[in-house]
């Protein structure tokens, strides 16, 4: 029961983080009288000159976030570690390339195939071999799940939200990108705290 309690107070702390960090700043951007949504975007859609700052934040983070488990899988040998930093590396070169925002049709698809097949080779490795986790992580990975279904869903239908509910349509494309940049900050402390604590556990695998 002590180490379920610890395992929440875990995911309620990364998913906690990320909300407050995002929020904070967009919310340091708008107090400064800076364009918070152009912050947002990617820098290649917006002439504002601090378009991209925030996007570029994401792209930094979950940079890192994929050096810290390279760098925790090379201590333990922990195979999860290793799909976690791909999924990781991965989405910060499709992000700062925007090559989810090149591809047409069914190379778009692939792109999400590739996310995909990352994303279960992680899953059946961590089930396997991630023990020293626990499985608290199932948390901070289904809350980042559900902030980039938010990011989708509001990326493909701003316009038919902004209609509905009025909003224009310049603050309704922050509904795409505020889950988008959480999702991002959730799961790169969820890979921060991940690999610290994979590298901490007395019952962590010892690389050979």
């Amino acid at each position: 029961m002590l180490h379920r309690h610890s395992g929440l107070l875990r995911s309620a702390l990364v998913v906690s983080m990320a909300l407050a960090l995002t929020l904070a700043c967009v919310a340091a951007f708008w107090a400064l009288g800076l364009n918070w949504r152009a912050a947002l975007r990617d820098a290649a859609i917006s002439i504002s000159p601090v378009a991209g700052y925030l996007s570029y934040l994401g792209i930094v983070m979950i940079f890192l976030a994929a050096l810290s488990a390279f760098w925790a899988f090379v201590q333990t040998r922990d195979p999860a570690l290793f799909w976690l930093g791909c999924f990781c590396l991965v989405f910060a070169a499709d992000d700062y390339l925007m090559i989810h925002e090149a591809l047409e049709d069914i190379w778009s698809v692939l792109d999400l195939v590739v996310y995909a097949l990352i994303l279960v080779l992680f899953l059946l490795t961590w089930r396997a071999y991630g023990q020293a986790i626990g499985r608290w992580a199932v948390y901070p990975l289904m809350a980042t799940f559900l902030f980039f279904v938010l990011s989708i869903v509001f990326d493909k239908f701003y316009d038919d939200f902004s209609t509905l509910t009025g909003i224009p349509l310049k603050y309704a494309t922050a509904f795409e990108d505020i889950p988008k940049l959480a999702g991002i900050l959730n799961l790169s402390f969820f890979s921060f705290m991940d690999s610290w604590h994979e590298t901490h556990s007395p019952r962590r695998p010892v690389a050979p």
